[in-house]
């Protein structure tokens, strides 16, 4: 049975990455997109995903169980060709399916290697200012953008007059190393001198790329902006022929917005949950636990994209049970907790979870797997 769930992990993986591989990010807000997305923590992914992910969690305990979550945009995306083309219009429209995540989960037991639980639910983003489709960016992009099309063909058709049989296609190519490396001094040498002979803020505007800078600043700024979700779920026990239902909510949330610091967030946490008691035989549902959570969470490594590969997060979590209470069992319970993701390869992190109890000095370990397929 294990194997089974390690098998059925990958092969999600596999399918979505390469399913959505194929989308095409030549526009404005697709490139905006990506480059918010590709900035976002893995925590938060773990609260909302931008297209699928995958989990295996409780690696080295007995009970383990393989998630899967999907926004309606990417199952979509497996479907409709138009999900998977350039076209921002259409991705402006989608923006409601972004919002909506369908959580999916199976368990088993590895004594009886058996598959002992089933639950399904969604997520649903109440507050999303992460998202760029709710927000007018093109008021701080598209005069910047506009303004360089303008100087690079005046420069363009300078060259050209002074230069007959200038090659244009290498010309282009100058161009679009410029726009990779960001470094004018790539540019064809015809170019620079033109770019020499304008005025000193148009120099500075070309040689300092400043619309990629301020690219770069605001998808900073999105990819930290506040979520705020809520999750309902309903799960069915094989061994106890039972139902139990959950609603849950969080709250994300960046605390700064400099480029050059690694970025914090505050997280806040709360669920309760309605199943059964496992003391009983009847059928009930005696079993009400709440907990409500709270903590930071911080990026420790990260790229020159800004793309996280090592987070830490310590929170406190606060447990109360509403309902009957097994022998000898505390009415509450408070735990300080930390998970450290590790990024080992593209989509595919490694967190480790330990919760500590304060009252009863108890350390537990949870380790899990997951995999974020967003580009």
């Amino acid at each position: 049975m294990k194997k089974l769930i390690f098998i059925i992990f990958l092969s999600i993986v596999a399918f979505c990455n390469n399913t959505y591989s194929q989308v095409n990010t030549l526009d404005s807000i697709y490139k905006f997109t990506n480059s918010v997305n590709s900035q976002k923590t893995s925590n938060s992914k773990d609260i909302l995903s931008n297209v699928f992910r995958a989990s295996l969690a409780n690696l080295l305990g007995d009970s383990k169980s393989l998630q899967f979550n999907s926004t309606l945009y990417g199952l979509d995306s497996l479907v409709n060709k138009n999900a998977r083309s350039n076209n921002d219009k259409f991705y402006t429209k989608q923006r409601a399916l972004r919002a909506i995540q369908i959580n999916l989960s199976i368990k088993a037991d590895s004594n009886t290697n058996q598959l002992t639980d089933f639950s399904g639910g969604l997520t649903i983003a109440l507050i999303n200012k992460r998202d760029i489709t709710y927000a007018n960016f093109s008021k701080e992009m598209v005069p910047q953008l506009d303004r360089f099309e303008k100087l690079r063909k005046d420069i363009d058709r300078k060259v050209a007059e002074k230069n007959p049989k200038v090659d244009y296609k290498a010309l282009q190519k100058s161009w679009s190393d410029y726009d990779t490396s960001h470094d004018y001094k790539m540019l064809d040498s015809l170019i620079i001198v033109e770019i020499n002979a304008l005025d000193q803020s148009d120099q500075d505007f070309i040689k300092n790329d400043l619309p990629y800078k301020t690219f770069k600043t605001l998808t900073t700024q999105y990819a930290r902006k506040s979520l705020l979700t809520i999750s309902p779920d309903y799960a069915y026990s094989r061994f106890n022929k039972q139902s139990a239902m959950s609603f849950s909510a969080a709250y994300l949330v960046g605390l700064t917005n400099s480029i050059d610091k690694k970025p914090w967030e505050l997280e806040a946490k709360a669920s309760f949950s309605i199943g059964a008691d496992t003391t009983i035989s009847a059928a009930n549902y005696k079993n009400k636990p709440f907990f409500i959570s709270t903590g930071l969470n911080k990026v420790l490594r990260e790229s020159s994209d800004k793309v996280s590969s090592m987070e830490l997060k310590g929170f406190f979590q606060y447990d109360y049970q509403f309902g009957n209470l097994p022998p000898g069992a505390s009415v509450d319970k408070v735990t300080f907790n930390t998970t450290l993701r590790i990024n080992l390869y593209k989509s595919i992190w490694l967190p480790l979870t330990l919760s500590y109890d304060i009252k009863h000095a108890n350390v537990l370990g949870f380790l899990s797997l997951t995999a974020n397929i967003d580009k």
